[in-house]
């Protein structure tokens, strides 16, 4: 029987329900099978996975191949078909079960077998959900007894349905050699077909059952009665695992969202440096360390100036990778939302130029994934004239794209890294993402230490255990954290510029604000009405309330002044991200999301004092490329506004007075106040507290130390941990997060009038989970049944919520 009649005879035979509004049509299952099959034939294509396990002769594409064709054989069932069909009951049962049946009919050899059995049953459900104690398929003595899940299986299969569906998918096993020719695969040697479809079906699934259990428990530390390893940890059976579950699961995810060609991108150091010129405004060539990560095999460090092309390198050193081997995708991970959505545009324009006009199709070619992004593509989409209905829904396409492991490059924050540790269920899929991956980390240092140690902690082991590199990227980088940096990742090179970048003139000169001037007294907006007359001028502010203030005192003074900090809405922020490139006479007041891969160039800066990273990364938005005739003035308070207890805040107060001692030292050395390249690395190290420098090493070694003994080394593949541990991970996975948004009082009738949920989060302000729950004990904070929101009693202006 050939696969069109085959087809044909299989059309009312269904894998996915049409669209209860008639947008799309059912999915049959001969279609869908094909589908996966395809999509899996695009992973191995684009990975192509080696087995770790050396000494097991197993043939991986014939695992995965027919793993994809069978894995939903088992939805010819009648119940699930009757549950597809319009009002139909709901299936109470497993279909991935029932397809375990059908390799029944194939002779595979026993050292492949529970491979393919595993990534059937477990492509939806983690084995502990189907075989633990009070689950459905738990395998004891009363496994097959009347009224069990598997007897209900096999009752359900009517005496001519067997003679007709299930036979054709029999059949269709025949024909595997065309359907996998047809998928895209390279020919293989596929298995034999001895018998139809089995009668014994309860035993045949205890059977597989119990070989994918005893599978997962190979890959179980062997201890002693002391909890001492006797054996290494098995991680060559559990990157197998990993790799048979992550791809059924990645196969699987995509095709039933689209079948999706998948391609590299990044892949080719030549070519990458030939679409610089056209892509990278004052480009002139590259400089020593960019034309260094292009040639780096290997994890590394980049530490060079703000301006001098660190993004550029990162992605030579991507490419490079590539060409070494490493075939899985690029990952560019930054501090701020602010900064990613910007690194999309960026890259869309030098990656994937063809799409720039094209919003909606930036996903797929460079994903945007963070808590906000789908928001941002929504106001991407609305800013292009689109109308709200067809923006929402395109806006909820491209967050699924961006989700997916379909783009070549992702921008994202840490936490997709740190997601693996805490992930509750499904890991298989997260890591495969992560296979072979190439990690660019932009200012490892600007996170709260324990995020820092669980980032390092997460890439460490997936370095170690899926073949991934990183490479961290940063303007300044203190020697306490170099070290940790190097013990953590052998061999770790680090690359800094040669004299073609250090050597040039200074971009800045330092300014001292007197003591006693704040960023709010007279003589600090005298100075910055001065300067915007002169250029264009950028403050940045520690605190969002005396950015606020500092904006009401400027806006009657200087006719173009923008504002930007956490606390505007999504709509607003995304308005005033578009409104950042400097210009004569513009001022702009902003925290700290300014000061991380927003590509500024502004000709003054005036900060409040911060540690001296954070100072550095904030003159970079000024004379970035150093292409003016005199160096920018920089100029940094020395003081707080009404000094108060909290007024050194977010940063700690000891590391900032350490600072200021450090920069009147340098200005009593050299008056001129010149910040030349080759001497930030001094200021820098003596700038932290020696107390300080200690209690960031510590932390961020035991929090190392914690995340492998409890979380790294007991890993196991297939979901075996109960569900208390998954409630745990996802309780400790949660506290990660200090925010939550609210609705302000004034918008609640914008917000009405928005059709959808996602047009009424543009409306939504993110806060402090501390001042959440300050605003909720007070009584100002009330959750609205229609609106789906909190809504706190908190005015809202034009320069953010006042809380």
């Amino acid at each position: 029987m050939e696969l069109a009649e085959i087809e044909q005879r299989l059309s009312d035979v269904w894998a996915k329900s049409p669209d209860p509004k008639g947008a799309s049509s059912p999915v049959t299952l001969f279609r869908h099978s094909l589908d996966v099959t395809t999509q899996m034939a695009e992973f191995f294509r684009l990975y192509q996975p080696c087995w770790p396990i050396s000494d097991d002769d197993v043939c991986v594409p014939r695992i995965l191949a027919y793993a994809a064709l069978t894995h939903d054989f088992g939805k010819v069932h009648p119940g699930f078909q009757a549950a597809l069909r319009p009002n139909g009951p709901r299936f109470q049962n497993r279909h991935e079960i029932l397809s375990l049946a059908f390799l029944a009919c194939l002779d595979i050899p026993a050292n492949e077998r529970p491979w393919i059995e595993s990534a059937l049953a477990l492509h939806h459900k983690d084995l502990i959900q189907l075989t633990g104690p009070n689950q459905p398929f738990y395998l004891g003595r009363l496994f097959g007894a009347e009224g069990t899940a598997a007897r209900r299986l096999a009752e359900g299969l009517a005496p001519g349905y067997v003679q007709s569906q299930l036979q054709l998918l029999c059949e269709l096993l025949n024909r595997a050699p065309q359907v996998f020719s047809s998928c895209g695969w390279e020919p293989f040697e596929c298995y034999r077909v001895t018998r139809g479809f089995p009668t014994e079906i309860v035993g045949e699934i205890r059977g597989a059952l119990e070989r994918v259990k005893g599978l997962a428990e190979r890959f179980e530390p062997v201890l002693d009665d002391f909890l001492r390893l006797l054996q290494p940890l098995p991680w060559p059976l559990r990157r197998a695992g990993v790799t048979v579950r992550g791809f059924m699961l990645n196969a699987d995810h995509v095709a039933s969202f689209c079948p999706y060609p998948l391609k590299k991108a990044i892949d080719n150091v030549q070519l990458l440096s030939r679409t610089l010129p056209s892509t990278v405004s004052g480009f002139k060539g590259l400089n020593s360390h960019q034309e260094a990560a292009g040639r780096l095999v290997g994890s590394g460090v980049l530490i060079a100036p703000t301006g001098t092309g660190k993004t550029e390198a990162a992605l030579l050193w991507a490419a490079r990778q590539a060409e070494d081997g490493l075939n899985g995708r690029a990952f560019i991970l930054l501090p701020y939302q602010a900064s990613m959505n910007a690194m999309q545009k960026r890259l869309v324009r030098m990656i994937a130029p063809e799409v720039l006009q094209q919003p909606e199709k930036w996903n797929a070619e460079i994903a945007l994934v963070h808590g906000r992004s789908i928001r941002a593509v929504y106001e991407r989409l609305l800013a292009e004239d689109d109308t709200r209905e067809n923006a929402e829904k395109m806006a909820h396409i491209q967050n699924d794209l961006a989700r997916l492991n379909i783009a070549p490059v992702r921008v994202g924050s840490p936490f997709q890294i740190i997601r693996l540790l805490f992930a509750p269920r499904a890991i298989e899929g997260l890591l495969t993402a992560f296979m072979q991956a190439r990690l660019i980390f932009d200012e490892v240092h600007a996170y709260d230490p324990g995020v820092t140690a669980l980032a390092l902690a997460s890439v460490r082991f997936l370095c170690d255990q899926l073949g991934s590199r990183v490479f961290f990227m940063t303007a300044t980088l203190p020697s306490h954290l170099a070290g940790i940096l190097g013990k953590l990742f052998t061999p770790m090179t680090i690359i800094r510029p040669d004299p073609d970048v250090m050597d040039r003139p200074a971009r800045h000169r330092l300014r001292l604000m007197p003591p006693g001037v704040d960023v709010l007294s007279e003589p600090s907006i005298t100075d910055i009405r001065k300067a915007a007359d002169a250029g264009s001028v950028l403050v940045v502010v520690n605190q969002v309330g005396r950015a606020r203030n500092l904006w009401r005192l400027l806006r009657s003074k200087i006719p173009d002044v923008h504002l930007l900090h956490s606390r505007f809405t999504h709509y607003d922020r995304a308005r005033i991200e578009t409104e950042l490139d400097p210009r004569h006479g513009r001022v702009l007041i902003a925290t700290q999301a300014v000061e991380v891969s927003l590509d500024l160039d502004y000709d003054t800066c005036f900060s409040e004092l911060a540690p001296l990273e954070s100072l550095l990364q904030r003159f970079g938005r000024c004379n970035r490329k150093g292409s003016r005739a005199e160096p920018a003035i920089v100029s940094v308070y020395r003081t707080f506004p009404e000094p108060s207890r909290v007024a050194h805040l977010p940063y700690r107060h000891d590391h900032l007075q350490r600072t200021l001692e450090v920069l009147e030292s340098f200005l009593t050395k050299d008056p001129r106040g010149l910040i030349v390249e080759t001497t930030v690395q001094e200021l820098l190290d003596t700038s932290y507290p020696e107390s300080l420098r200690r209690e960031l090493e510590n932390e961020i070694d035991s929090k190392i130390g914690a995340m492998n003994k409890e979380y790294i080394e007991p890993f196991v593949p297939f979901g075996k941990r109960d569900d208390s541990v998954n409630r745990f991970l996802e309780e400790e996975w949660q506290k990660l997060f200090d925010g939550e948004e609210v609705l302000p009082m004034d918008l609640i009738p914008c917000a009405a009038r928005e059709p959808g949920w996602l047009g009424r989060t543009r409306y939504h302000v993110p806060i402090s989970g501390r001042r959440f729950a300050q605003l909720l004990q007070a009584g100002r904070i009330r959750w609205n049944d229609e609106l789906m929101c909190n809504v706190v009693n908190a005015p809202y202006t034009e320069e953010g919520l006042d809380v």
